[in-house]
């Protein structure tokens, strides 16, 4: 699993004395120094595999090649702490996401996951058996063990009501949900380099981040009517926007069927298709380096507007970046950005 020293000891632009003073400041905020010294150690399987191949660019891979990058609730919580503290590294102004090994996801881990017996719905996780996990969800299975215990207690007590029962699967269902929301949320770019299978909840991950590329043999499915569920990280409230054709949308989440890559572009819920993998990665990379290059508060800027406008009428967009512009002008970039264009150089642009 990922600790924080071992995430940036991965990162070359981080020297070991401020490799230390980073980790120090990241995890003096979310825990104690008991807690810290109690799991930090502890920390062996890397579930979320980051590196930076590139300045400012960070790359986030799933790592669990021998179930196809199968999505658990411990690798959600995982995915979650990693971009939360990326988007907070005033060093990243772009992330890559991708998938080690064969695939780029291949569904939620139903091994792990949510088991279905009689009229119960049982989350039958090794939840008290992870030994080695992060610093980040020792803590959060510390706080929500409680929360699945009830689970287990009110969706098998016929006793209670409906709207109890329904309050503590909503909390279940929100660890998942805030895995894929810190993606979407975070201000900084994310692109997702895409690969073979893209099934379920990978297929929401893409969603939630802001480009998504893919290699010629990627195939997609938006799974979760499949197996009974409606599909609660993304698809429903993103699917739609993203590609702008209700009907064809409609069919992928009723159908489940499969879909490639070349019907992924046609119908906008990708930009971009590669011959390869590997191809696939490196455009992922060089399309990161360019946006790095470009003044990050202007990047952040244009992402905050984008998703504001997105869920906002024409008017009230306007008015928005109106409002952060009055702010933003005033930044050193635009002066560095019209000296680079006099001079015929790049601009350098100060960290964010």
């Amino acid at each position: 699993m990922l600790s924080l020293n071992r995430l940036f000891s991965r990162i070359p632009a981080f020297g070991a004395t401020s490799r230390q003073k980073l980790v120090h400041q990241m995890e003096c905020r979310l825990f104690s120094t008991a807690t810290m010294q109690a799991y930090s150690a502890e920390s062996q399987e890397i579930l979320v595999d980051v590196s930076s191949e590139a300045p400012h660019v960070y790359h986030m891979r799933l790592n669990r090649p021998s179930r196809r990058n199968a999505i658990t609730f411990e690798l959600w919580g995982e995915m979650k702490t990693v971009v939360e503290r990326l988007e907070h590294e005033p060093n990243c102004r772009v992330i890559v996401v991708s998938g080690n090994g064969d695939s780029f996801c291949s569904g939620i881990d139903l091994q792990d996951g949510l088991s279905v017996s009689g009229n119960s719905c049982l989350y039958v996780g090794n939840i008290r058996k992870h030994r080695r996990m992060s610093c980040f969800m020792k803590q959060i299975f510390q706080n929500t063990t409680a929360i699945f215990q009830n689970v287990i207690t009110t969706m098998s007590n016929e006793e209670l009501d409906v709207g109890r029962r329904g309050i503590a699967l909503g909390r279940f269902l929100q660890v998942a949900q805030d895995g894929f929301n810190a993606i979407a949320k975070c201000r900084k770019p994310v692109i997702a380099a895409v690969h073979n299978h893209c099934i379920g909840v990978g297929a929401e991950l893409i969603m939630a981040c802001d480009i998504r590329i893919a290699s010629q043999d990627a195939n997609f499915s938006i799974k979760e009517v499949d197996v009974g569920l409606a599909p609660d990280v993304g698809a429903l409230s993103r699917m739609q926007k993203i590609v702008g054709n209700d009907s064809w949308v409609r069919e992928m989440c009723f159908t489940c069927r499969n879909f490639n890559a070349e019907e992924a572009l046609r119908h906008g819920f990708i930009s971009r298709i590669y011959p390869t993998a590997k191809e696939t990665l490196d455009a992922a990379t060089q399309l990161a380096k360019t946006i790095s290059e470009k003044s990050p508060i202007a990047i952040q800027g244009t992402k905050v507007n984008l998703n504001y406008s997105r869920d906002h009428s024409d008017a009230d967009g306007q008015l928005f970046v109106k409002a952060w512009n009055m702010g933003m002008l005033q930044s050193e970039d635009l002066v560095e950005s019209a000296k680079a264009y006099m001079a015929k150089r790049k601009p350098l642009f100060k960290n964010v």
